[in-house]
């Protein structure tokens, strides 16, 4: 298996969050972990996600928020292609 990824922080973009868009490419050489039955795969996962978080008027008051997608491809076996999404809320009084 190899695999390498890359990073694109967009830090600034938002006046109270930060968005981001990251690329994994992996090639496994068994996608169903079959061992009677290996086929090999090049993927492809790209997360855009971002993170928003609102100070309150007092130390420790604050409410954020982040929101990730990772959106997987496969080269050569496109039916088992999937999104995974992730909501994250939370905030301090």
């Amino acid at each position: 298996m190899l695999a390498w990824n890359a990073s694109a922080p967009a830090e600034d973009a938002l006046p109270f969050g930060v968005t981001g868009l990251e690329y994994n490419g992996e090639f496994n050489d068994n996608i169903f972990r079959d061992p009677d039955n290996e086929k090999s795969d090049y993927i492809h996962t790209i997360t855009p996600s971002i993170k928003l978080k609102f100070p309150g008027a007092n130390a420790g008051n604050y409410i954020k928020a982040r929101y990730g997608v990772d959106i997987v491809r496969y080269n050569d076996y496109s039916d088992t292609d999937y999104e995974d999404h992730r909501l994250f809320g939370g905030f301090g009084y």
